[in-house]
Order: structure tokens, then sequence, then C-alpha cells
């Protein structure tokens, strides 16, 4: 049975032969990297600071401007209208009061007329400023009655210097009379006169240096009045006595201003000027704006 052939052993497999390590390449040497460089930032120049920080606040004084003339721009409101109806209606009766009160009693007179200007000056003052004032029918209305009150003012301010002249004039010229030219001579004639109506006519003579053109001139006339007057008296005492009555002198004729026209004059200016109408036109006018808006 060894002899029967044997099967051809199976070549055993061949382990693999090693394989070479691949060859290292030698280590590369590395590169510095650039890195960009960024720019160094600078503090802001004064000028710079400055600009923003006056831009600033201009914005900001432009923001206020605005919001005041929103505010000064808002239309009024009842309140507004029924707190000028109570001014005007708390100073009337002061001004009123004017016509009541005796010429007489001129200190009296002059602290009332005072008084009524003094309350009427407060009210504008008051109306001008009030938020009405920003409704255009309101405004014109105050307006005319304004410039017609801006005329009688200076009238109504003399009228209290008018009422004390009339007082002075009364005490110290009338009733003064004098009949001597007839019987009496020249010179004695020329003395008495002087005598009687010395007061009379060194009151004219002050008067007639006031700042006040009106009693200027009235002074001026009656001062010039007594000088005619007192030159006629001598005249005619001197015709008189001599016989010669056709040389008889004309009595001067007496001025036509007194001191009582002086204030009648006064009182006619200011109701010329149109104040209490425009006044009460311009009251109807709030009166009507008020109810509008009840």
């Amino acid at each position: 049975m060894n002899n029967q052939p044997q099967p051809p052993e199976s070549p055993q497999p061949m382990p693999p032969a090693p394989q070479s390590a691949p060859m290292s390449a030698p280590p590369m040497q590395q590169q510095p990297v650039m890195l960009p460089q960024m720019p160094v930032k600078k503090g802001l120049s004064k000028g710079a600071l400055w600009g923003i920080i006056g831009g600033s606040v201009g914005f900001l004084l432009l923001i206020i401007v605005i919001v005041v003339v929103l505010l000064l721009n808002m239309g009024p409101s009842k309140e507004d209208y029924r707190q000028a109806v109570s001014w005007m209606n708390d100073e009337s009766s002061k001004l009123n009061s004017l016509q009541y009160s005796s010429v007489r009693n001129p200190e009296a007179y002059k602290e009332t007329v005072n008084s009524a200007i003094k309350s009427r000056d407060e009210l504008n003052d008051k109306l001008s400023k009030s938020k009405i004032m920003h409704d255009k029918a309101v405004k014109e209305a105050y307006d005319k009655y304004k410039k017609a009150y801006d005329v009688a003012k200076p009238e109504m301010e003399g009228l209290s210097q008018y009422v004390e002249v009339y007082s002075e004039v009364r005490k110290k010229c009338d009733n003064v009379f004098y009949l001597g030219h007839i019987s009496k001579k020249p010179d004695e004639v020329d003395k008495e006169v002087s005598q009687k109506y010395g007061d009379c006519t060194s009151l004219m003579q002050k008067l007639s240096k006031s700042n006040n053109s009106n009693v200027a001139n009235f002074g001026k006339e009656w001062s010039d009045y007594y000088t005619s007057l007192k030159k006629y008296y001598v005249e005619y005492a001197r015709a008189y006595t001599s016989g010669n009555f056709s040389a008889r002198p004309r009595r001067p004729i007496e001025p036509s201003t007194t001191g009582y026209t002086l204030i009648t004059n006064a009182s006619r200016k200011v109701t010329d000027s149109g104040m209490d109408r425009y006044y009460n036109d311009f009251s109807s006018v709030v009166n009507q704006k008020l109810t509008a808006l009840r």
C-alpha cells in the first residue's frame, strides 16, 4: 500500500513579501503667515467733537422751538374766553364810574380818572397776552379798539388836569367885577385893577407855561385878555374924566375857551375816538366765541 502513489502535496502559501516602507519626504519648513494689519483708530478731533455737540444741541433746540410754536398756535379754549369775559366785566364798572364823578371835587375826580386809566391799561395788557388773540376775528376787533384807546387815552389823562384848572379858575377869576373906571382917575384905576385881578392874572400866566398844550393855550388867551381888560379900564377912565366920551375904548371880547369847556372838549374827543364803540364790538365778538363753545 505504500507503493501507491501519493497525491502531491499542496504547495504552502508563501508569506507575502514585506513591502518596503515608502520613503518619507523631508519635512517642509513652515513659512510665517502675514496677517493683514488693522488701521489704528484715532480719537476725534476737537473740531469734530464740537460739531457733534453743536449739532445735537441745535437739533434739541429745534424740537423745543417746534413744540413751543405748536403750543402757541393752539386755538383758544372755552376757559380762555371765559377768563377774558370775566376780566372785561370786572373792569368796565371802574371806567364807567368816570361819568358819575363830580368835577367839583378835583382831587377825588383826579383819583378816579387815574384809577380808571390804570385799570384799563392792565386789562389791555392781559387781553393782548391771552390765547384768544390767536383767533383772527378776535384779534381784528381788539386791534380796532386798541387803536381808538390810544387816541382817547391822552384826553382821558388830561381830564384830571382840566378839572383842577376849572376849580382854580372858579376860585380866583369868577365873580370878579370892577366898576371904578367910571368915576376914578386913570392911575387909580390902573392900581385897583392890578390888585383886584392880581390872583387871576397870576394864575393865567402860570397856566400859560403848562406842558399840556390845551392848558397853555387857555392860560395865554386869558392872560392876554386880562391885559387888554386892564388897558380898557384905564383908557375908559381917561376918556370919562376928560369928558371925551367919543374916545371911550371898546371892551375886549372874552375868550371862548373856559375851564369847563376844557373838560367838555376832552370828553368829546374821547367819544369821537370811538373807543367805547370798538370796545363793545370787541366784547361782543369774545362773548359770541364763548357761546359757540358751550
